[in-house]
């Protein structure tokens, strides 16, 4: 019964199918697992006669006189309900649903929730209510409220009573954690835990019923991840040997001396490719880690054995970036190759994607970098053996899974991974129980400390206070914005906006250009290159340039 259609219930007709649909609920067992986004607290009860301006509060109490009308200033559709407890009276408001007045009848004893406002006279606006009946909880008033998506025609009401009618499928719900595994970590059944989510009775419930949740999520991921080692295990990977004379000449061609944990990360993922089973390890570390530079050192490792590696960079950008500091990192080891879906290039120099990928094909690559590009099928790397994905959150599991086919020995390519999210070790642990992790966390000679400051929309003016005092400094600034163009979601400026705003006000005595994915790839690149020589002070950009751009 629990995998029937949900428009079997009661409630939802053939005209609510298509917002189920979209919302993925298609069965009675979606929606009892579709949880609220949010509560509105309407536990506070208030008498009539006592309620104050902007409380939020519940009255309870009988309606005495209902009537529709519009409003003299704005010409507004009103419904108004007047309702009496043994403390007074207090009016409900309703604007634009004149269907209200049909509801409501003279005598009807109800409960009303919603925000006490004076602009009207002390009223309730908008609130949700309903009719009380003896020996039934409230569902829709007087408590912890459950406030869920919606699409298409679809009304929080209607949403509650669906899930109040699939609580009697409950008991088809499978409990598939052990009952001693419950017993020793004190954890709820989930048919305790799916109407405490849903309508919250008491705090110290609700706490289990997450807990229940959280616990169960974080211990399919464990069981994933002990399968996930158990396969890497079982599949051959490609050693490679640890070629010591290659990463010291590596390391003393550098400028500078690598860190402690720097060292340590080469070491360890070196190492890890000896064996005989794929290399899988996180590299965490803040921007100016210096992550690049261990994948750097440890791709030269893999090209002295005649193997190849690919990097995956999240943006065009970022990956042109990547692709000029390996190059100058591998010296001569190898060619290094760039692919792109606008830019192509062999050792820094503009090239042809067939001339690439015959490069690439022959051997004399080493190095690939690229976008999504490197997943297009007919790409063929036959020697690869390393997969460096930067940013790897920015990439989808199924993404990631055709970089790591096995080749046709069978072997699986080594996978280290790279981040700049700050993520604890027992976090990192859990979240990646199939992967070993090295962290970064000293910065080399000369890098300042990362100072990390939230403001407020309205501070902004203190933040291109620091940023001009920055530019007075001699140095640059970008700033991110997450639209191109104005959303209708988000009250966040628009890059073009801001640019605008800069360009003619705090910041307007520097030199100032506008970065987005929808400019020519040559317009991007001639920005990119005037901000890297200076010529540009401040870059206003939306993620395209992503985290770790130079």
């Amino acid at each position: 019964m629990i995998e029937r259609f949900v428009t079997d219930l009661p409630g939802i007709g053939s005209r609510l199918t298509a917002g189920y649909e979209r919302l993925g609920i298609n069965t009675i067992r979606d929606l009892l697992f579709a949880f609220p986004y949010r509560y509105d607290d309407f536990r506070h009860v208030e008498g009539a006669g006592t309620v104050q301006p902007g409380m939020q509060a519940t009255v309870k109490g009988t309606v005495t006189s209902v009537r529709s009308r519009r409003s003299h200033r704005r010409k507004m559709m009103l419904t108004e309900a007047t309702i009496q407890d043994d403390t007074g009276t207090i009016t409900a408001v309703w604007f634009h649903q004149p269907y209200m007045a049909k509801q409501l009848k003279v005598g009807m004893h109800i409960s009303a929730s919603g925000k006490v406002d004076d602009a009207y006279g002390l009223s309730l606006v908008n609130p949700q209510f309903e009719i009380l009946k003896p020996g039934v909880l409230p569902t829709h008033t007087g408590r912890l409220v459950p406030v869920y998506s919606l699409s298409g025609r679809m009304a929080q009401k209607g949403r509650r009573n669906a899930i109040r009618a699939a609580f009697q499928f409950l008991n088809e719900v499978e409990e598939w954690i052990p009952e001693l595994i419950r017993a020793t970590y004190q954890v709820a059944s989930i048919n305790e835990a799916i109407p405490e989510i849903h309508f919250p009775t008491d705090p110290t419930k609700w706490e289990k019923a997450m807990h229940r949740l959280k616990f169960g999520e974080l211990l399919l991921h464990q069981i994933a991840h002990v399968q996930a080692r158990r396969t890497i295990e079982q599949i051959p990977g490609r050693p490679i040997p640890m070629n010591t004379k290659c990463i010291r000449d590596c390391i003393d061609r550098l400028p500078f001396q690598l860190t402690k944990a720097q060292r340590k990360a080469i070491f360890h993922a070196v190492q890890d490719m000896e064996s005989g089973s794929p290399m899988h390890r996180l590299l965490e570390g803040d921007v100016g880690s210096g992550k690049t530079v261990v994948a750097g050192v440890v791709a030269a490792n893999v090209c002295v054995a005649r193997k190849q590696t690919a990097y995956l960079a999240p943006t065009e950008i970022l990956a042109v970036q990547q692709a000029h500091a390996l190059k100058d990192i591998l010296g001569d080891k190898t060619s290094v190759g760039l692919l792109t879906s606008s830019q192509q290039e062999l050792d820094g120099t503009a090239a042809r994607r067939k001339d690439v990928l015959d490069a690439v094909l022959d051997g004399r690559v080493g190095v690939l970098v690229g976008t999504h590009a490197l997943l297009s099928h007919d790409i063929s790397i036959p020697t690869l053996a390393l997969v460096i994905v930067d940013e790897q959150h920015r990439f989808g599991v199924e993404q990631r899974r055709l970089l790591l086919e096995p080749s046709r020995d069978g072997s699986v390519p080594h996978l280290l991974s790279m981040t700049a999210t700050p993520i604890p070790r027992t976090l990192a642990l859990t979240l990646y129980g199939d992967m070993q992790v090295s962290v970064l966390d000293e910065l080399p000679p000369g890098r300042g400390s990362i100072e990390t400051i939230l403001l407020e929309p309205k501070q902004d003016f203190l933040a291109f206070g620091l940023i001009a005092e920055r530019l007075r400094a001699g140095a640059q600034a970008y700033m991110v914005c997450p639209f191109i163009e104005d959303s209708e979601t988000s009250d966040a400026d628009s890059v073009q906006k801001l640019y605008d705003r800069i360009k003619s006000g705090p910041l307007s005595d520097w030199p100032i250009e506008l970065l987005h994915g929808k400019m020519k790839p040559q317009d991007k690149k001639n920005v990119m290159r005037r901000f890297q020589d200076g010529d540009v002070r401040v870059l206003i950009a939306t993620t395209v340039i992503e985290v770790g751009v130079n």
